[in-house]
């Protein structure tokens, strides 16, 4: 259980996620996009309401208040992220580890924290503080346009949020092409890349693997 109110997603966001990952077990990968999607439709509005509101919220005078989108389907989409930063393997042992530690007892984000680093051997510090501590998520506008003598489009991307830049990984894919996606790090409000496109794509897409909490949209370059 957790130690507090303010660490309700360690509880509701666990279900809700894991929800997700018995449909892709039952179903196939399209079904958890699905899912997670409409989870971040979800957070996105509440967001839209409630811009100050952190997942882990420790001016509540309510706890009835805290019983809204933040712990369960943001606090799905920061274990769907963390999942990536650590990989399938360290996320399934440290889940595991999680549980046995703090069997009958309670626990906080930060003891959570702690587990997936001891499992993983990263320092998590950053991620935490970004996603349980800071409210919000970026708002990412790109741009896209083919360079056919170099074989690349050239991609830019802007974070618009009041806010101050986060610090996100964001995967980018050709249509049409058959490579992997590529993944550009934003660390600031603003970055210019290249990307191999042989061929001139039809359309370039943000986040095509739904790996990302953050409101997207793409465009050609005029």
């Amino acid at each position: 259980t957790e130690a507090g109110w303010p660490h309700l997603w360690l509880s509701e966001g666990f279900a809700t996620y894991l929800t997700g990952l018995y449909l892709e077990h039952a179903r196939g990968e399209a079904a958890l996009s699905k899912y997670m999607t409409k989870a971040r439709q979800q957070v996105a509005k509440f967001h839209a309401k409630n811009s100050g509101e952190p997942l882990v919220d420790t001016t509540f005078s309510d706890p009835n208040a805290l019983l809204n989108t933040n712990p369960y389907q943001k606090g799905a989409w920061v274990l769907h992220m963390l999942h990536r930063e650590v990989g399938t393997d360290a996320f399934w042992a440290g889940l595991r580890a999680y549980y046995d530690r703090y069997r009958h007892q309670n626990a906080s984000t930060r003891d959570f924290r702690a587990v997936m680093e001891d499992v993983s051997g990263q320092d998590l510090e950053a991620f935490f503080d970004q996603w349980t501590r800071r409210p919000g998520h970026p708002v990412i506008e790109g741009t896209w346009r083919h360079d056919a003598a170099a074989g690349e489009c050239v991609v830019t991307l802007r974070q618009t949020q009041d806010a101050a830049p986060f610090r996100v990984p964001v995967e980018v894919k050709a249509e049409g092409e058959n490579a992997s996606p590529a993944t550009i790090n934003l660390q600031g409000r603003e970055r210019t890349t290249r990307i191999d496109c042989a061929e001139a794509p039809s359309s370039v897409a943000l986040d095509p693997n739904v790996q990302l909490l953050a409101e997207l949209s793409m465009r050609r370059a005029e």
